[in-house]
């Protein structure tokens, strides 16, 4: 699916939403008043109960999945979409020339590479979280650790060269870089990051 039409999805059920909203937020404040002004009209309280019943009715009704027409159809298949693009994305990552690996935005590391493990030496699990920082070499490792946190912090990417060691002793020297992953508002979600042989 091309990027205009999940846009013009999310347009849909965003219109969707704000067309229920205003409804309700036009009719409830009427339903309200007269109910505080007619206090012994039982008749109009009951039909007022009634139109106010079918109103939240049809608002439940939408959030409802009912076969591919309902709101709630419309934003579990927007919601498929963006898991099946994310996966996709990840497949070519999976398989490039040079060390990949996905951080949240404090900036613990929930995914890697295949060529991230072979140049670390390192299972997957012993790089999450916090963990491969212990695939730097001593020498480097204070200063990296430092440049690390202090882009987490800022909100900013990261870039250094620093050399890496793994368990057999074999040692790279390399380059890494990380890209911010925003919302709409510009926050950072996480990064996504490179890391380059330099030899």
């Amino acid at each position: 699916m091309k990027d205009w039409q999940q846009l013009a999805s999310i347009i849909a059920v965003v219109g969707a939403i704000v067309v229920t909203s205003r409804y309700l937020w036009k009719n409830i404040p009427v339903a309200y008043r007269k109910l505080r002004n007619n206090m012994f009209g039982i008749g109009e309280l009951k039909t007022d109960i009634a139109a106010l019943s079918v109103q939240v009715n049809f608002v439940v009704d939408e959030f409802k999945p009912n076969g591919g027409k309902g709101l709630r159809d419309c934003v579990n298949r927007i919601e498929l979409r963006q898991l099946f693009q994310e996966q996709r994305q990840w497949a070519i990552l999976e398989d490039m020339s040079v060390g990949v690996f996905e951080t949240n935005a404090e900036g613990e590391y929930y995914r890697v590479n295949r060529k991230y493990l072979r140049m670390t030496g390192r299972s997957p699990n012993e790089v999450k979280g916090s963990g491969w920082i212990n695939t730097v070499a001593n020498r480097d490792r204070e200063r990296v650790q430092g440049e690390w946190d202090a882009a987490i912090s800022e909100g900013r990417e990261f870039e250094s060269d620093f050399l890496l060691i793994t368990p057999e002793d074999e040692r790279v020297q390399v380059s890494a870089r990380t890209y911010k992953l925003s919302d709409h508002d510009k926050q950072a979600i996480g990064y996504l990051g490179m890391l380059a042989p330099l030899d």
